[in-house]
C-alpha cells in the first residue's frame, strides 16, 4: 500500500515539473526577423475595412517570442512560450515550424523558418495576408 502511494506520488510531481519546463528554441533561428505585411481587406457586418502594409517585426529568443507591427507600434505578442515546434525537412533543407498563441487567442499563428536561407514565413489568420520576413545580422539590429 505505502508503495504504490509513493509511486503514485512521484509520478504526479515528475509529470508537474515536466508540464512546466519551457520550449527552449534552437540558437541557429534565434533573432530578429523583419519583413512588411501586405495590404489587404476584408467585409464586416456589411462595411469594407482596408488595412495598410505594415511592417512587422519578429524577435525569437531562448524561450520565447515577439511580433510587433511598427508603424503604429502594437505588440500582440510579447515574450510569449512557443506552444509548440518540430523540425521539418523539406527539399534538402532543415525548416522548423513554430505555432504561437496570443494571450485571449484561440488560434495559433504558424510560422516556418529556414535556417539555410534565414527566412521565416508567418501564416497570416484569415484575413491577414501571409508575409515572408528575413533575418537581421547582428550589426542591423537597434
Amino acid at each position: 500500500m505505502k508503495l504504490s502511494f509513493f509511486t503514485v506520488l512521484f509520478a504526479l510531481t515528475s509529470l508537474g515539473f515536466y508540464a512546466q519546463r519551457a520550449n527552449k528554441l534552437p540558437k541557429k533561428i534565434r533573432g530578429v526577423y523583419v519583413g512588411i505585411q501586405p495590404s489587404y481587406a476584408c467585409t464586416i457586418g456589411g462595411s469594407n475595412l482596408e488595412f495598410p502594409a505594415v511592417t512587422v517585426e519578429i524577435i525569437i529568443s531562448k524561450y520565447s517570442v515577439s511580433l510587433c507591427y511598427k508603424d503604429p507600434l502594437y505588440c500582440p505578442i510579447q515574450e510569449e512560450k512557443v506552444e509548440k515546434w518540430e523540425t521539418v525537412k523539406t527539399m534538402g533543407d532543415k525548416c522548423y515550424q513554430l505555432w504561437v498563441k496570443e494571450k485571449g487567442a484561440m488560434l495559433s499563428d504558424e510560422w516556418t523558418l529556414n535556417s539555410k536561407r534565414k527566412t521565416l514565413i508567418r501564416k497570416g489568420i484569415f484575413p491577414q495576408p501571409t508575409t515572408e520576413l528575413t533575418r537581421l545580422m547582428y550589426r542591423d539590429w537597434e
